[in-house]
């Protein structure tokens, strides 16, 4: 071998040690990915009002809506008290993470009769 193609051996072994490190460090400082949605299963109800007990108690990240208002009232139940506290919550899992300040809503009903 001449020293003008050892020379070239060592540059391209340079470049693919050189890109196969910097592939390694990007994918280690990369965020990382959701949770792919669920298309295929339909939404889940923010409400599921139980059978078996005389007291309801449940926290949303927000407040009832007219209409949720109404199918609790409607099926029996009776105010009693809502109380908020506020809790923080995080964009991701990862340093850096930018963070959000919530409001969570705590609901009790009581069965009536």
């Amino acid at each position: 071998m001449k020293n003008g193609e050892l020379i070239f051996a060592l540059v391209i072994a340079a470049l693919v040690i050189v890109g196969c490190l910097l592939g390694f460090f990007i994918s280690m400082q990369a965020k990382p990915c959701a949770e792919p949605s669920r298309t295929n299963e339909p939404p889940r109800p923010r409400i599921v009002l139980p059978t078996d007990s005389n007291i309801y108690t449940f926290s949303l990240d927000s407040q009832l809506k007219p209409e949720e208002w109404q199918l609790i009232l409607n099926a029996g139940w009776s105010f009693l008290t809502c109380t908020t506290e506020q809790y923080v919550d995080y964009a991701g899992c990862y340093p850096g993470a930018p963070k959000y300040h919530r409001t969570r809503w705590n609901y009790v009903f009581r069965r009536q009769g």
